[in-house]
Order: C-alpha cells, then sequence, then structure tokens
C-alpha cells in the first residue's frame, strides 16, 4: 500500500532517491545526483515535496518513491520518479501505482504531464508508452565552471540589457516560436526579471524590437542554469548568441556557491551546441522527455 512519508521517514526517502539517481538506468531529469543537492531541489518543488511524496514499503524496506510539482499557470505537472528498487519485476508492480498517486494530486485543470529521464532509464520509457506517452528529442545537458567563464573576457555584452515589460510581445514571439509549450512563458521570464527571481537579458533589434534574448535563474541547490538563448534569425552571424551567453553568466555566477552554470540543448540543435562547446562547455548526461499530450 503507498502512503505519505512520516516526518521520521523523509532523510530515508531522500537517500533513497539520491542512490537510485546515480544509477543511469533510475536517473530522472529534474534532479541531480549528490545529497545536499537533491534535498535543496526537493525543498524547491511546488507544492511541497513532502505533501506530494508517495512511497511504498516491503517488509518494513523502503522499495519505491515518487512526487510531483505542477504549475497552473502554464498547465504542466513534472513527475518525479517514479523510482523503484532493484529487479523489473517489482517496477511493474509498484511503479504504474506510484505514477498514479502522484496523478491523482494534480488539479483536474491540469492535463499535460511529463515524466524525464537518462537516456538509459528503459523502465521509464517503457512505463510512459504504456501509457501512450510520446517521447521528446533526446536533450543534452552541458555545463561550464566560473574559471571557464572568467577566461571570456574578450566577450562584449553591452549589446545586452535587462528585460522590461516593454520586451514581453518581443520575446514572446521569439519565445513560442522556439520553444513551444516549454516549462516557462515568456510572461514569466520578463516577471523573473522584475521581481529578482531571475535574469532575462534582452538585445534591441534598432526598430523597438528584440533581435535577442536570453534567460537563466539560480537553481534551489545554488547552480546557476541558463534556461533560454535565441536570436532572431534576421539578426544571425552577429556574435549576439555568444554574447547573451556570457552576460547571463557573468550576472548569475558570482551568486552561485557551486560556482557552475547548467544548460539543455536539444539534439538538433547542432549549432547551438557547437558553440557551448567551443565556449568550454561539458557534456554531462543525455535524457528524453515523455509527455501525455499530443504533440
Amino acid at each position: 500500500m503507498l502512503r505519505s512519508p512520516r516526518p521520521d521517514e523523509l532523510a530515508d526517502v531522500v537517500a533513497f532517491i539520491v542512490d537510485q539517481q546515480r544509477r543511469p538506468d533510475r536517473n530522472v531529469a529534474y534532479l541531480g545526483t549528490e545529497p545536499d543537492g537533491v534535498a535543496a531541489e526537493l525543498e524547491g518543488l511546488e507544492p511541497s515535496w513532502t505533501s506530494t511524496a508517495r512511497i511504498a514499503r516491503e517488509d518494513g524496506r523502503l522499495v519505491g518513491v515518487v512526487a510531483v510539482e505542477w504549475d497552473g499557470e502554464v498547465g504542466r505537472s513534472w513527475v518525479m520518479g517514479p523510482w523503484v528498487i532493484h529487479d523489473d519485476d517489482r517496477w511493474l508492480a509498484v511503479a504504474g501505482e506510484l505514477l498514479d498517486a502522484a496523478l491523482a494530486q494534480v488539479p483536474p485543470a491540469i492535463t499535460r504531464h511529463e515524466l524525464s529521464g537518462d537516456v538509459a532509464n528503459r523502465r521509464l520509457a517503457e512505463l510512459a508508452t504504456a501509457r501512450g506517452w510520446w517521447t521528446t528529442e533526446v536533450n543534452h545537458a552541458l555545463s561550464v565552471d566560473k574559471a571557464i567563464v572568467d577566461g571570456w573576457g574578450d566577450i562584449d555584452v553591452t549589446a545586452l540589457r535587462p528585460a522590461t515589460p516593454d520586451d514581453l510581445e518581443g520575446i514572446r514571439r521569439l519565445h513560442d516560436t522556439e520553444f513551444p509549450g516549454t516549462y516557462a512563458n515568456a510572461e514569466q521570464l520578463v516577471a523573473g526579471q522584475q521581481d529578482g527571481t531571475r535574469v532575462t537579458l534582452v538585445a534591441a533589434d534598432g526598430a523597438g524590437g528584440v533581435a535577442a534574448y536570453a534567460s537563466g535563474h539560480l537553481q534551489d541547490d545554488g547552480e546557476a542554469c541558463l534556461d533560454f538563448v535565441v536570436v532572431h534569425p534576421d539578426h544571425h552571424g552577429r556574435g549576439l548568441g555568444r554574447q547573451a551567453i556570457a552576460a547571463v553568466a557573468r550576472d548569475l555566477l558570482p551568486r552561485s556557491p557551486l560556482g557552475r552554470m547548467s544548460l539543455t540543448v536539444q539534439d538538433h540543435r547542432a549549432p547551438a551546441r557547437g558553440l557551448y562547446e567551443r565556449l568550454g562547455f561539458r557534456p554531462e548526461v543525455s535524457f528524453v522527455g515523455h509527455r501525455s499530450w499530443e504533440q
């Protein structure tokens, strides 16, 4: 029988998740692999992970965990897990129940749900496929540390400035074209710049529009994250992408206790991947999403 963890079980639940996250065939894309980071990322979930977590025990032993968060503004939920120990038989017996227990908590108005895992997480992919969910293309997580960014001193970022509400329509046009249905909308990117929860910078096009924008934030574990970079096709070849990356990194990294910035890039975006690699970003992991809504 599944149930919510008791307060005295939470430390064991976190340790269980960390152990599973360190195995590529169990890893989910939303959390890291280090104990402090996983704990911080869980604490940042909304609603609180301690209220949405569900656990499975057998003979007193923890064998499965799931949690879920959702955002009513973008109408999506993200399932953390499910994680199930050991053999495939136990997975088949428990994983579906854990997923159902997570989704049962999501408000009925939210009908778009996502699982995401390392490309090696075969069982997660099979669970999603059995539910009729579709799989995204491969995404690659890359990272760079502050020492490398400090070497970008020759990159002029003066073309970039903080986004204002007047930039919203220009950002939205680029954002919705490049990242339709993504986890944060243009309104959230601009609002985050205004309230200090994220950095969103723009390069003007000289005619009152937006030639490029980039947005990032500090994750709950303290790592800086570059979420989005888009350059309007009419302004390709001017180095704006490189400048936007550098501008966000210079803003976020001094505030990152880990001194590291990460990003994800879709497999088909070869030019962007090439730019990141030339700047010194290193590959970390490759993952896919599994989604419940129509493509």
